[in-house]
């Protein structure tokens, strides 16, 4: 009993601090390829002014197909894309990343606004 009352202190402080914490890209790549993957959005990704809300670009890989990389805003997903194993388009596909996200962005700030709410 006092076990998961030590787990459930350690999630309230965890659910807290990612709640104060915003304005963050995080980092969830595993491979050569996906870490390209995002140092390429990094470099083309700035967050709005006021932003409160962190973006995490995560990977899936198979040898076979390629490296999934998906990118989620706060727990939301947002982008899915695969590259292939030489990565020839990971620049394309990272233009389209932030645009799609941008996107995102735009359409949720607008329906916060209509419902009186405050999301960027």
């Amino acid at each position: 009993m006092k076990l998961l009352g030590v787990f459930l202190g350690i999630f309230v402080s965890l659910n807290c601090l990612s709640q104060e914490l915003s304005g963050l890209l995080l980092d969830q790549t595993k491979t050569r390829l996906g870490r390209e993957f995002y140092e390429t959005f990094s470099s083309l990704w700035e967050f709005p002014p006021g932003s409160e809300f962190n973006i995490t670009v995560s990977e899936l890989t198979d040898p076979r197909t390629g490296t999934q990389i998906y990118i989620y805003v706060d727990d939301i997903l947002v982008y899915g894309t695969l590259l292939r194993p030489r990565g020839e388009e990971l620049e394309e596909k990272a233009e389209e990343a932030v645009e799609v996200i941008l996107r995102y962005l735009l359409l949720k700030q607008e329906e916060e606004k209509a419902l009186g709410h405050t999301f960027l």
